[in-house]
């Protein structure tokens, strides 16, 4: 596409979906390592120099895609939990992982938030990051406490902190690349990846029962 600068905000927004896009499209198709700012203009028809006019690093490009995917997830956990009983653990648990398990994104970024993404970015922007995450925590602890009226306040922050601890470290177990793959077939080693959704489903019930 040819760069033209924005010059308002609705041209601002687009400009910055664009990147988004582009961004999560080589994400999605080349190995991390291959990405950089310069492959992302490229993908874009941009100059990097264009490119570094809305972000400094691919980090920061991948944190604002991440914003975007957690309110959409919260978005469509709110929608499929609208009529659901209250109290109904099993129900509630399976909601919660099969929207979790259809936010491919969400996932995938969050199992590298902490370890790179984070690392590499501004500490403004980072900052501003942990405040929309903060706002996030407090829309899915009113919507558990809607569902669960008698769990305990420091139950439902132990109950998001512990479910994107196992995201972080389920979804990779869940999903080895090809070279993982190939290298776990050549050694023997009998290893099956487990199921994410099941997985996380039953961890699910096993936390709420156990608060329960």
């Amino acid at each position: 596409m040819e760069f033209e600068r924005a010059r308002s905000n609705e041209q601002k927004e687009l400009r910055l979906k664009q990147i988004k896009d582009a961004t999560m499209h080589l994400y999605n198709t080349v190995v991390y390592q291959d990405i950089s700012m310069a492959s992302i203009a490229k993908e874009l028809d941009f100059t990097r120099g264009n490119l570094y006019k809305y972000y400094a690093t691919k980090e920061e490009i991948l944190l604002d895609v991440l914003s975007d995917r957690i309110n959409l997830w919260h978005h469509n956990l709110d929608a499929e939990m609208t009529n659901i009983p209250i109290n109904d653990t099993k129900q509630f648990c399976e909601i919660w992982a099969n929207v979790t398990n259809d936010s491919k994104d969400f996932l995938k970024l969050f199992s590298i938030l902490f370890s790179i993404i984070e690392r590499n970015v501004s500490v403004e922007k980072l900052t501003e990051f942990k405040k929309e995450i903060l706002a996030s925590n407090m829309e899915a602890a009113n919507l558990i406490k809607e569902k669960f009226p008698d769990l305990s306040d420091e139950h439902i922050i132990n109950f998001l902190s512990l479910q994107i601890s196992t995201i972080v470290g389920l979804y990779p177990l869940s999903n080895p690349s090809k070279l993982q793959q190939k290298a776990i077939k050549n050694s023997g080693y009998p290893y099956t990846p487990p199921c994410f959704l099941t997985t996380f489903t039953e961890f699910l019930e096993t936390l709420l029962n156990s608060y329960r």
